[in-house]
């Protein structure tokens, strides 16, 4: 009845392994209707996935002939989300409608340790940054471009998931490694400031 809507999610309640709910699971507020590139917008600044599972959505399935994109491998519902977006409104149901287990054994936690996170996060990157319809500078640009490198450092600095030579072959595929070193200390002051600008042009309720 509403052909403008290309993908309506639900909040969803978050289990344990025992079954047990930690929390509901909601980014957006319960009716709301978006625009498509107020949703990709916000998913690319928070740099996640705000919609949510493939269970928690629905789309038409004359929207969706293109399938799932097997370039991705953990932000692969994400990917699929961002494109229906590209067609359409975005609607949230928010009232729970689905529960999602969360363990330290589960795909997306091994996924994130082997850096597939990641790799799809700088795809999405490239393919969605320089959307014209998503309006966004080139100082913007250039900040989101920047965390990606510095996330990549964190997974060898912090926790270890890459050794020194990986994680700087991998900044190396987005930028100069000086142009990182050198860019390193003002990105880090400006960090906490950008987060909460991002956060507060993105908050939907």
């Amino acid at each position: 009845t509403e052909p403008e809507v290309a993908l309506v999610c639900s909040a969803r309640t978050i289990v344990d392994e025992h079954s047990t709910v930690l929390q509901t699971w909601s980014h957006f507020p319960d009716g709301a209707r978006l625009p498509g590139a107020a949703v990709i917008r916000a998913c690319l600044f928070a740099e996640k996935n705000l919609i949510g599972e493939p269970s928690v959505v629905m789309f038409r399935k004359g929207q969706a002939g293109r399938g799932f994109n097997p370039a991705y491998r953990q932000l692969v519902d994400l990917e699929m989300w961002l494109h229906l977006l590209e067609g359409g409104i975005f609607a949230n149901f928010g009232a729970p409608l689905s529960s999602f287990r969360v363990h330290d054994s589960q795909q997306s936690a091994v996924n994130a340790r082997e850096n597939a996170t990641l790799d799809d996060l700088q795809q999405l990157f490239r393919e969605y940054l320089d959307k014209p319809y998503l309006r966004l500078n080139r100082l913007l640009r250039s900040y989101l471009a920047f965390d990606i490198c510095y996330r990549i450092w964190k997974s060898w600095k912090v926790y270890g998931y890459l050794t020194e030579e990986g994680a700087l072959a991998r900044i190396a595929t987005c930028r100069s490694i000086a142009s990182f070193r050198l860019g390193l200390p003002l990105y880090k002051a400006i960090k906490p400031i950008a987060k909460f600008g991002l956060k507060l042009q993105h908050t939907f309720r």
